[in-house]
């Protein structure tokens, strides 16, 4: 196995809008508003509260980590071992390769 770490910027524009809050349904979370209105249907094993001033946060699926918008779309797929903030625009992103040896 091969273990790489890397540096990835999120490029895209500040989405602005409501507050959008973690929600869960059974095992599975998503997010709504604050009045209730499910934005991101629950799906994941994991997510994260948005940031002030980030457009995306961290969300799990089958123990790998990604990246969603404030529209729930996957601006990260969840293939990565780990993946935290590193500055304003920039994502670490941590992967282990099974190379087959």
């Amino acid at each position: 196995m091969k273990r790489l770490i890397f540096f990835v910027p999120l490029l895209f524009g500040a989405l602005y809008g409501e507050n959008l809050i973690p929600y869960r349904k059974g095992d599975k979370w998503g997010f709504s508003t604050e009045d209730k209105k499910i934005v991101v249907p629950p799906k994941y094993d994991r997510v994260w509260p948005f940031r002030e001033g980030k457009t995306a946060t961290k969300v799990m699926l089958k123990g790998k980590y990604g990246m969603i918008d404030r529209r729930g779309k996957e601006v990260v797929r969840p293939i990565y071992d780990e993946i935290e903030w590193f500055s304003e625009s920039l994502l670490l992103l941590n992967l282990t390769i099974n190379t087959g040896f």
